[in-house]
Protein backbone atom coordinates (compact mmCIF):
# COMPACT_ATOMS: atom_id res chain seq x y z
CA UNK A 1 0.00 0.00 0.00
CA UNK A 2 2.93 2.62 0.90
CA UNK A 3 4.10 1.56 -2.72
CA UNK A 4 0.73 2.59 -4.41
CA UNK A 5 0.72 6.04 -2.60
CA UNK A 6 3.99 6.83 -3.69
CA UNK A 7 3.16 6.10 -7.11
CA UNK A 8 0.43 8.01 -6.38
CA UNK A 9 2.19 10.90 -4.97
CA UNK A 10 4.59 11.17 -8.36
CA UNK A 11 1.57 10.84 -10.61
CA UNK A 12 0.19 14.03 -8.52
CA UNK A 13 3.57 15.89 -8.97
CA UNK A 14 3.44 14.95 -12.47
CA UNK A 15 0.32 16.73 -13.28
CA UNK A 16 1.22 19.42 -11.15
CA UNK A 17 3.95 19.78 -13.33
CA UNK A 18 1.89 19.35 -16.42
CA UNK A 19 -0.60 22.01 -14.97
CA UNK A 20 1.73 24.77 -14.55
CA UNK A 21 3.19 24.11 -18.29
CA UNK A 22 -0.45 24.39 -19.46
CA UNK A 23 -0.91 27.66 -17.35
CA UNK A 24 2.55 29.03 -18.67
CA UNK A 25 1.18 28.23 -22.34
CA UNK A 26 -2.61 29.75 -22.12
CA UNK A 27 -1.06 33.13 -20.91
CA UNK A 28 1.07 33.04 -24.04
CA UNK A 29 -1.79 32.07 -26.15
CA UNK A 30 -3.47 35.32 -24.51
CA UNK A 31 -1.45 37.78 -25.10
CA UNK A 32 -0.74 36.64 -28.78
CA UNK A 33 -4.09 36.80 -28.98
CA UNK A 34 -4.56 40.36 -27.34
CA UNK A 35 -1.71 41.53 -30.32
CA UNK A 36 -3.51 39.81 -33.07
CA UNK A 37 -6.40 41.64 -32.22
CA UNK A 38 -4.91 44.51 -32.01
CA UNK A 39 -3.51 44.18 -35.25
CA UNK A 40 -7.06 43.38 -37.10
CA UNK A 41 -8.21 46.81 -35.59
CA UNK A 42 -5.62 48.81 -37.10
CA UNK A 43 -6.09 46.81 -39.94
CA UNK A 44 -2.86 45.23 -40.36
CA UNK A 45 -3.57 41.50 -39.68
CA UNK A 46 -6.05 39.17 -41.07
CA UNK A 47 -9.39 38.29 -39.44
CA UNK A 48 -8.09 34.81 -40.12
CA UNK A 49 -5.24 35.19 -38.06
CA UNK A 50 -7.39 36.40 -35.30
CA UNK A 51 -9.64 33.57 -35.06
CA UNK A 52 -6.66 30.90 -35.04
CA UNK A 53 -5.05 32.91 -31.99
CA UNK A 54 -8.63 32.18 -30.45
CA UNK A 55 -9.01 28.89 -31.31
CA UNK A 56 -5.49 28.43 -29.90
CA UNK A 57 -6.14 29.86 -26.46
CA UNK A 58 -9.34 27.84 -26.68
CA UNK A 59 -7.26 24.69 -26.89
CA UNK A 60 -5.04 25.42 -24.45
CA UNK A 61 -7.90 26.16 -21.89
CA UNK A 62 -9.46 23.09 -22.38
CA UNK A 63 -6.24 21.46 -22.11
CA UNK A 64 -5.51 23.34 -18.63
CA UNK A 65 -9.25 22.14 -17.38
CA UNK A 66 -8.54 18.53 -18.85
CA UNK A 67 -4.94 18.52 -17.30
CA UNK A 68 -7.05 20.29 -13.99
CA UNK A 69 -9.41 17.52 -13.67
CA UNK A 70 -6.34 14.83 -13.92
CA UNK A 71 -4.74 16.06 -10.77
CA UNK A 72 -8.14 15.95 -8.61
CA UNK A 73 -8.41 12.77 -9.50
CA UNK A 74 -5.30 11.71 -8.64
CA UNK A 75 -5.72 13.61 -5.23
CA UNK A 76 -8.94 12.04 -4.72
CA UNK A 77 -7.06 8.41 -5.57
CA UNK A 78 -4.64 9.78 -2.55
CA UNK A 79 -7.85 9.32 -0.10
CA UNK A 80 -8.99 6.26 -1.34
CA UNK A 81 -5.81 4.33 -1.26
CA UNK A 82 -5.39 5.47 2.26
CA UNK A 83 -9.21 4.53 3.12
CA UNK A 84 -7.73 1.31 1.20
CA UNK A 85 -5.05 1.22 3.79
CA UNK A 86 -6.61 1.68 6.89
CA UNK A 87 -9.00 -1.46 5.43
CA UNK A 88 -6.04 -3.58 5.63
CA UNK A 89 -4.93 -2.56 8.60
CA UNK A 90 -8.19 -3.29 9.84
CA UNK A 91 -8.64 -6.72 8.86
CA UNK A 92 -4.32 -7.42 9.80
CA UNK A 93 -5.35 -6.33 13.31
CA UNK A 94 -8.62 -8.68 12.52
CA UNK A 95 -6.61 -11.87 11.52
CA UNK A 96 -3.67 -10.96 14.29
CA UNK A 97 -6.34 -11.04 17.28
CA UNK A 98 -8.05 -14.35 15.31
CA UNK A 99 -4.48 -16.20 15.21
CA UNK A 100 -4.18 -14.76 18.71
CA UNK A 101 -7.51 -16.43 20.16
CA UNK A 102 -6.59 -19.69 18.20
CA UNK A 103 -3.07 -19.77 19.76
CA UNK A 104 -4.85 -19.43 22.94
CA UNK A 105 -7.42 -22.23 22.22
CA UNK A 106 -4.11 -24.57 21.18
CA UNK A 107 -2.79 -23.79 24.81
CA UNK A 108 -5.92 -25.09 26.24
CA UNK A 109 -5.07 -28.44 24.57
CA UNK A 110 -1.89 -28.55 26.44
CA UNK A 111 -1.60 -29.58 30.00
CA UNK A 112 1.49 -28.51 31.93
CA UNK A 113 2.99 -29.51 35.03
CA UNK A 114 4.38 -27.00 37.79
CA UNK A 115 7.47 -29.24 38.48
CA UNK A 116 9.26 -31.87 36.88
CA UNK A 117 7.83 -35.45 37.78
CA UNK A 118 5.99 -38.65 36.82
CA UNK A 119 2.53 -39.44 36.25
CA UNK A 120 0.25 -41.54 38.86
CA UNK A 121 -3.24 -42.63 38.92
CA UNK A 122 -4.19 -41.75 35.76
CA UNK A 123 -7.90 -41.79 34.91
CA UNK A 124 -7.92 -41.02 31.61
CA UNK A 125 -7.20 -42.87 28.41
CA UNK A 126 -6.54 -42.11 24.77
CA UNK A 127 -9.88 -40.81 23.13
CA UNK A 128 -12.13 -40.30 26.70
CA UNK A 129 -14.25 -37.30 26.80
CA UNK A 130 -13.30 -34.85 29.66
CA UNK A 131 -14.87 -31.91 31.27
CA UNK A 132 -13.63 -28.83 32.95
CA UNK A 133 -12.47 -29.57 35.91
CA UNK A 134 -12.25 -33.07 36.00
CA UNK A 135 -9.35 -35.10 37.35
CA UNK A 136 -7.11 -36.54 35.23
CA UNK A 137 -4.13 -37.80 37.02
CA UNK A 138 -1.90 -37.51 39.52
CA UNK A 139 1.25 -35.76 39.57
CA UNK A 140 3.94 -36.69 42.01
CA UNK A 141 7.38 -34.08 41.44
CA UNK A 142 10.65 -35.59 41.37
CA UNK A 143 11.72 -33.68 44.36
CA UNK A 144 11.36 -35.81 47.17
CA UNK A 145 9.93 -35.25 50.82
CA UNK A 146 8.81 -36.67 53.93
CA UNK A 147 6.18 -35.06 56.46
CA UNK A 148 7.33 -36.24 59.65
CA UNK A 149 4.24 -35.53 62.55
CA UNK A 150 6.91 -34.98 65.68
CA UNK A 151 5.05 -34.39 69.23
CA UNK A 152 5.51 -30.76 70.22
CA UNK A 153 7.68 -31.74 72.60
CA UNK A 154 10.44 -32.97 70.43
CA UNK A 155 10.53 -29.82 68.89
CA UNK A 156 12.41 -27.75 71.44
CA UNK A 157 15.84 -28.38 69.92
CA UNK A 158 14.76 -28.67 66.39
CA UNK A 159 15.82 -26.54 63.24
CA UNK A 160 15.49 -25.79 60.04
CA UNK A 161 18.83 -27.23 58.17
CA UNK A 162 19.34 -30.11 61.19
CA UNK A 163 20.48 -33.34 59.08
CA UNK A 164 17.87 -35.61 59.27
CA UNK A 165 18.40 -39.83 58.59
CA UNK A 166 15.21 -41.25 56.95
CA UNK A 167 14.34 -45.16 57.14
CA UNK A 168 12.41 -46.94 54.88
CA UNK A 169 9.89 -49.33 55.94
CA UNK A 170 9.70 -50.61 52.01
CA UNK A 171 13.17 -50.92 51.58
CA UNK A 172 14.07 -53.37 54.56
CA UNK A 173 15.23 -49.94 56.79
CA UNK A 174 18.05 -48.48 54.29
CA UNK A 175 18.61 -45.46 55.32
CA UNK A 176 18.99 -42.24 53.12
CA UNK A 177 19.88 -38.91 54.31
CA UNK A 178 17.72 -35.36 54.20
CA UNK A 179 17.24 -32.25 56.44
CA UNK A 180 15.05 -30.23 57.98
CA UNK A 181 13.23 -28.12 55.34
CA UNK A 182 10.36 -26.63 57.22
CA UNK A 183 7.83 -26.58 60.29
CA UNK A 184 4.20 -26.33 59.43
CA UNK A 185 2.87 -23.04 61.22
CA UNK A 186 -0.38 -25.15 62.90
CA UNK A 187 -0.70 -28.83 64.39
CA UNK A 188 -2.33 -31.41 62.15
CA UNK A 189 -5.46 -31.58 63.74
CA UNK A 190 -5.72 -27.66 63.23
CA UNK A 191 -6.12 -28.52 59.74
CA UNK A 192 -8.17 -31.58 59.69
CA UNK A 193 -11.85 -32.04 58.28
CA UNK A 194 -13.37 -32.01 61.90
CA UNK A 195 -10.49 -30.29 64.30
CA UNK A 196 -11.41 -30.67 67.47
CA UNK A 197 -13.57 -28.50 69.67
CA UNK A 198 -11.98 -27.48 72.93
CA UNK A 199 -13.14 -24.55 74.21
CA UNK A 200 -15.10 -26.32 76.96
CA UNK A 201 -15.15 -26.73 80.85
CA UNK A 202 -13.83 -30.61 80.32
CA UNK A 203 -10.28 -29.85 78.84
CA UNK A 204 -7.97 -32.43 78.84
CA UNK A 205 -3.96 -31.62 77.39
CA UNK A 206 -3.37 -33.85 74.63
CA UNK A 207 0.50 -33.38 72.92
CA UNK A 208 -0.46 -32.28 69.43
CA UNK A 209 1.68 -33.53 66.51
CA UNK A 210 3.68 -30.76 64.53
CA UNK A 211 4.42 -31.91 60.31
CA UNK A 212 7.88 -31.05 59.61
CA UNK A 213 8.84 -31.07 56.15
CA UNK A 214 12.19 -33.04 55.48
CA UNK A 215 14.06 -32.83 52.15
CA UNK A 216 15.96 -35.97 50.83
CA UNK A 217 19.33 -35.04 49.87
CA UNK A 218 20.35 -39.39 48.47
CA UNK A 219 21.04 -41.59 47.17
CA UNK A 220 19.51 -40.80 44.16
CA UNK A 221 18.85 -44.56 43.72
CA UNK A 222 16.64 -44.44 46.83
CA UNK A 223 14.97 -41.57 45.55
CA UNK A 224 13.86 -42.65 42.37
CA UNK A 225 12.23 -45.38 44.04
CA UNK A 226 10.43 -43.39 46.92
CA UNK A 227 6.44 -43.25 46.72
CA UNK A 228 3.91 -41.43 48.06
CA UNK A 229 2.25 -42.26 51.33
CA UNK A 230 5.15 -44.75 52.63
CA UNK A 231 5.99 -45.21 56.08
CA UNK A 232 9.33 -44.44 57.15
CA UNK A 233 11.21 -43.26 60.40
CA UNK A 234 13.14 -40.11 60.84
CA UNK A 235 15.94 -39.30 63.26
CA UNK A 236 16.89 -36.07 63.75
CA UNK A 237 20.63 -35.01 64.74
CA UNK A 238 19.77 -31.90 67.16
CA UNK A 239 23.27 -31.96 67.99
CA UNK A 240 26.44 -31.93 66.23
CA UNK A 241 27.86 -35.90 66.28
CA UNK A 242 31.03 -36.10 68.06
CA UNK A 243 34.26 -36.36 65.94
CA UNK A 244 35.15 -39.86 67.69
CA UNK A 245 32.37 -41.36 66.66
CA UNK A 246 32.82 -40.41 62.78
CA UNK A 247 34.91 -43.54 61.95
CA UNK A 248 31.97 -46.14 63.26
CA UNK A 249 29.36 -44.17 60.87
Amino acid sequence: MEHQLDEQADVIAEAQATIASDRATLLFANQQLARYAKLATDGANTAERWQQAEADVAARRAALQHDLDAAAAAQSSIGVLQSQGEEADGAIARAQAALAQARLNLSYTLIYAEADGSVANRTVEVGTYVQRGQVLFSAVPNQTYVIANFRETQLVHMRVGQPVTVSVDAFGGEATQGHIDSFQRGTGSDFALLPPENATGNFVKVVQRIPVKITLDGPAEALRAIAPVMSVEADVAIRPRPAFLARFF
